[in-house]
C-alpha cells in the first residue's frame, strides 16, 4: 500500500503540473480548477498486522472544458 500511494502521489503531482488552473476558468466562473482525486481503495482481507500483496486505486478526474480529455487519458504511459 505505501508503495500504490507513492505511485498515487506522483501521478497526482504529473496531473497538477500538466493541467493546472486555466486562465479561462476564473473568466467562466468556474470555482474549482481540475482535479483528480482518489475516491475507493480495494484490497483483499488479512490480518491487522498483515501487508496485503495487492490493492487498487479508484478515483475521478474532474476536468475543466479548456482541456482536452485525451491529454489525461494519454498521462497513463
Amino acid at each position: 500500500m505505501e508503495l500504490l500511494m507513492e505511485s498515487l502521489k506522483e501521478i497526482q503531482l504529473r496531473f497538477y503540473r500538466d493541467f493546472p488552473p486555466h486562465p479561462k476558468e476564473q473568466l467562466y466562473g468556474f470555482a474549482t480548477p481540475s482535479t483528480m482525486k482518489p475516491t475507493q481503495w480495494s484490497y483483499p482481507r488479512g490480518g491487522v498486522n498483515q501487508i496485503p500483496g495487492e490493492c487498487t486505486i479508484s478515483g475521478d478526474v474532474r476536468l475543466t472544458p479548456f482541456y482536452d480529455i485525451n491529454d489525461v487519458t494519454s498521462m497513463q504511459t
